[in-house]
C-alpha cells in the first residue's frame, strides 16, 4: 500500500488572493501538514517569513518537516 501523501487543495487560489510580496511575514493558523505554507513561503521569497500554528502537534512536526 503506498504511503498517505497530503495534497492541498486551492494552492493557485490562495497565492492569488493573498498575493505573497517578496520578504513578507504571513500567518497560517490551520497549518496542518504545511502545504499551503510552503506554496506561501516559496511565493514571498528567501526573506518571507510564516508563523503556522495547529491545534495538532503532529500535524506541526509534519509541517516542520517541509
Amino acid at each position: 500500500m503506498p504511503e498517505y501523501t497530503h495534497k492541498p487543495v486551492l494552492v493557485s487560489e490562495v497565492l492569488f488572493y493573498l498575493g505573497p510580496k517578496s520578504g513578507g511575514f504571513y500567518v497560517d493558523g490551520t497549518v496542518g501538514e504545511g502545504g499551503h505554507a510552503e506554496a506561501i513561503l516559496d511565493a514571498s521569497g528567501p526573506e518571507g517569513r510564516l508563523f503556522g500554528c495547529d491545534c495538532d502537534p503532529k500535524l506541526l512536526e509534519k509541517a516542520r518537516a517541509r
